[in-house]
């Protein structure tokens, strides 16, 4: 079970709150913000496929202030990760650890990296310290999504855990 610490004066389990919440925040960002900004025209038929449109920062935390809304339903938010449809409640878990602990974050670029593959840089905040964090996405039905493995790495490193990583070495 999580419980937050806050102000301990034991300085390793701040470091492994700090660390949870880093990462839930970095996965709540990335995958309420990015997935949603693609375009909803179907590929189906097609040799090669439209990728979606590379998205701004601005929509990037447009999207952001949506998607950690407890009122977004879980259907919308589990397709913005690859697998989220594996387990759609892993988002709001990880969205309520964020707002327990009052963390905010921006997205401040988006690179293109080619091949249906971009990054997104973000300052994430949480007890008044900024933690950059690059999270990488993959074009996938149209959208922009949190790319699986690196989901599911952030997600074990916030000591949670997901049907949708069973598959996932680690």
């Amino acid at each position: 079970m999580y419980r937050p610490v806050r102000n301990c004066n034991n300085s390793n389990a701040r470091v492994r709150v700090v660390g949870r919440v880093v990462a839930a925040g970095t996965v709540a960002a990335a995958a309420l913000s990015l997935a949603a900004c693609g375009s909803t025209e179907s590929t189906a038929g097609s040799a090669t496929p439209t990728l979606p449109p590379l998205p701004t920062a601005q929509e990037l935390n447009d999207r952001l202030a949506q998607g950690l809304d407890p009122a977004v339903p879980v259907e919308d938010k589990a397709r913005w990760v690859q697998g989220g449809d594996e387990d759609p409640q892993l988002l709001n878990r990880i969205a309520d650890l964020y707002r327990k602990e009052g963390a905010s974050i921006v997205v401040t670029k988006v690179t293109d990296l080619g091949g249906g593959r971009v990054e997104a840089a973000a300052d994430f905040t949480l007890w008044n310290e900024v933690h950059p964090q690059v999270v990488p996405f993959v074009a996938e039905d149209g959208e922009w999504k949190v790319d699986k493995s690196y989901a599911c790495s952030v997600i074990q490193f916030a000591q949670l855990s997901s049907p949708a990583c069973n598959d996932q070495p680690g």
